[in-house]
């Protein structure tokens, strides 16, 4: 029976996301952290900031719109640079971001720094989030396809820590 479902589960087109749950949280994330980790790497797959979540977003919201590449190139004639090399300093080039977008979005660049400042100071990890981004960026594609995180070292890493222990059963 064992190997039938090992069989099955390979006639599937899946995606395998395997990382060392220690190496990639940050501590100062406590009872979060499984969970931002996840946001993490699943971003990092589909070619979205990892590090920044509400960036993410607009990485996101631009794809689903069919804009991102247009973005990118719109930042680069900008600032001289590619987004995703400098997409880490977002604070530094805002103004920069803000004027790409605006010109991609065919909005103000009011409107545009006023959605920024929303995404940034409103954007929360949650799990109901994480599984919504999952089930959308799934059934984006036409075929029975599946996602597998597999995080090495769990168990080390939540140890006796029964709030972590949850964490990841949530």
């Amino acid at each position: 029976m064992l190997f039938a479902e090992m069989k099955r589960a390979t006639d599937f087109d899946n995606q395998v996301i395997l990382f060392n749950i220690d190496s990639r949280a940050d501590p100062s994330e406590g009872r979060g952290a499984i969970l931002s980790v996840l946001w993490k790497v699943f971003n990092e797959m589909r070619g979205f900031c990892p590090d920044y979540p509400y960036i993410a977003e607009i990485e996101k919201y631009l794809a689903d719109k069919g804009y991102y590449w247009e973005f990118c190139e719109a930042f680069r004639d900008i600032v001289g640079e590619e987004w995703t090399q400098e997409r880490d300093a977002f604070d530094l080039y805002e103004d920069e971001v803000v004027q790409a977008l605006s010109r991609v979005l065919n909005k103000s660049e009011e409107k545009t720094s006023q959605w920024i400042q929303t995404l940034r100071q409103e954007f929360s990890i949650t799990v109901e989030g994480f599984a919504k981004r999952v089930r959308e960026y799934l059934d984006s594609f036409q075929d029975n396809k599946k996602i597998y995180f597999l995080l090495d070292e769990v168990g080390q890493f939540i140890g006796s820590d029964t709030k972590l222990m949850l964490n990841l059963q949530t």
